[in-house]
C-alpha cells in the first residue's frame, strides 16, 4: 500500500478541488519532446484552473505517460514538499530530453532555393526562427532578408529597406 501512495509529507495531502476544476488537455508527457515546455504548459493551465500547489502535486503524475509515471511511483515516499521541489526532481530526471535550441546564427544557414516560392520560404523561415534560443525581431528582419535569393523583390528590398520584420511581411 506505501508504494502506491503519493511522496508528498503530510500537510500537502489535504486541498479541496477548485469548483469547475478540469485537467490540462496537454499531451502526456513521454520522454520525447521538451520538458519544459510540458511543464510550463501544466503550471499554465493550473494557474487559470487557479488550483492550489498540492493539486499541482497530485494532478502533475497524471499530465505523465504510463513510462513516466513509473519515475512518480519510484520517488521516495514523503520526499516532495512542494510543487517546486516535484518540478526540480522532474527537471533532474529528464534534464536530458529537454530539447535543444539553435543560437540565432543558425538562421544565417537558411538561403531560399531555386524554384522556392516567396511564401514557402517565410514558412520554413519562420518555423526554423521559433526553433531559435535567443529570437529578436531584429535578427529575423536582418536573416530573413539575407536568406533571399536575388531577384526583383530583394532589389525592392534593397531600395527601401522595412524597418520591421512585419513590415516586411505586408510587402509578401
Amino acid at each position: 500500500m506505501e508504494e502506491t501512495e503519493p511522496p508528498f509529507i503530510d500537510d500537502n495531502i489535504s486541498s479541496a478541488l477548485p469548483s469547475r476544476f478540469r485537467m490540462p488537455p496537454i499531451t502526456p508527457f513521454s520522454g520525447s519532446g521538451d520538458l519544459t515546455k510540458h511543464l510550463e504548459s501544466f503550471k499554465a493551465w493550473m494557474k487559470l484552473q487557479s488550483a492550489s500547489k498540492p493539486i499541482m502535486c497530485h494532478s502533475f503524475s497524471l499530465t505523465l505517460a504510463r513510462a513516466m509515471q513509473s519515475w512518480y511511483k519510484q520517488l521516495k515516499l514523503k520526499l516532495i514538499s512542494s510543487f517546486a521541489n516535484l518540478s526540480k526532481a522532474f527537471l533532474t530526471q529528464f534534464i536530458i530530453r529537454k530539447e535543444r535550441r539553435k543560437p540565432s546564427t543558425h538562421l544565417l544557414t537558411i538561403k531560399q532555393r531555386e524554384g522556392e516560392t516567396l511564401k514557402d520560404h517565410i514558412i520554413q523561415f519562420n518555423g526554423e526562427a521559433m526553433q531559435v534560443n535567443d529570437y529578436s525581431n531584429k535578427i529575423s528582419l536582418t536573416t530573413m532578408i539575407a536568406s533571399l535569393r536575388e531577384g526583383r523583390f530583394l532589389f525592392s528590398i534593397g531600395k527601401n529597406p522595412p524597418a520591421t520584420l512585419g513590415e516586411l511581411m505586408n510587402w509578401v
